[in-house]
């Protein structure tokens, strides 16, 4: 499989082939909000934490996912981050 070249969207939709086969998976919108465990959790794909790193001065992710964390905030990506 290393000499087929893959974008992202066929090795998205390869996963979500062969994930559809289980029943347990369930499509959700994003952002996704949910309880597990007695916890409220809040999920994203990742964009907004990827602008954070483009358009200030933090750079690492996991850093950026603290910091959203501590501000009880998600910036929203904005439309025109969607294109580049």
């Amino acid at each position: 499989m290393e000499d087929i070249p893959w974008n992202s969207i066929d090795f998205f939709l390869l996963i979500v082939l062969q994930a559809s086969v289980y029943q347990t998976l369930h499509g959700v919108p994003n952002p996704y909000e949910c309880q597990i465990g007695g916890r409220r959790m809040l999920g994203t794909s990742g964009q907004p934490i990827h602008d954070i790193a483009r358009y200030s001065k933090l750079s690492d992710p996991l850093n950026i996912l603290q910091h959203t964390l501590e501000w009880a905030h998600i910036a929203p990506t904005c439309p025109d981050t969607q294109c580049e």
